[in-house]
């Protein structure tokens, strides 16, 4: 069975993958916010001078950050795909859920060829989220390639 997991979803439910693309932003942010400070006169009537070198490595700093952010996220998204196309489904059951702010976890029990699983997920609070209470028996899409990983399949397909 072939499932389709649109990038779009994962984002808005998966905590890690959006954090890490938020937080490339705010790299650039501070980059972008920090060069303009920098260049900045510390006297007025001074001639303007634009500090060179602080420019420079704040946009290092925000180039390093993408690439390795941008490369864990697009792996992490990478691997929700992959799972979510081609893992098999388990029926299992919510034992806690909790948020804090606009953050939360889920974690739930399943068992998979004779084995008992635990895993769980860091979700974000929405309204996909929120309904899911203590008890409830959910759908689960299991890692073909490793058994102890599943996600809650409502929230990504």
């Amino acid at each position: 069975m072939t499932r389709n997991a649109p990038t779009s979803r994962i984002l808005k439910n998966d905590y890690f993958s959006l954090l890490m693309l938020l937080f490339i932003g705010g790299v650039w942010m501070m980059a972008i916010g920090g060069s303009i400070i920098g260049a900045l006169p510390e006297h007025q009537g001074e001639p303007f001078e634009v500090n060179i070198p602080l420019v420079v490595l704040l946009v290092v700093i925000a180039v390093v950050v993408t690439l390795l952010l941008g490369w864990l996220a697009r792996q992490r998204i990478g691997d929700f795909k992959r799972i979510i196309s081609s893992g098999p489904e388990v029926q299992g059951r919510i034992q806690s859920i909790h948020f804090f702010k606009d953050r939360g976890r889920v974690e739930y029990d399943y068992q998979f060829e004779g084995e008992s699983y635990h895993a769980g997920n860091a979700i974000w609070k929405n309204r996909e989220t929120t309904p899911f209470r203590e008890g409830d028996a959910i759908t689960l899409i299991l890692d073909p390639d490793k058994p102890s990983r599943a996600f809650i399949a409502a929230l990504y397909t």
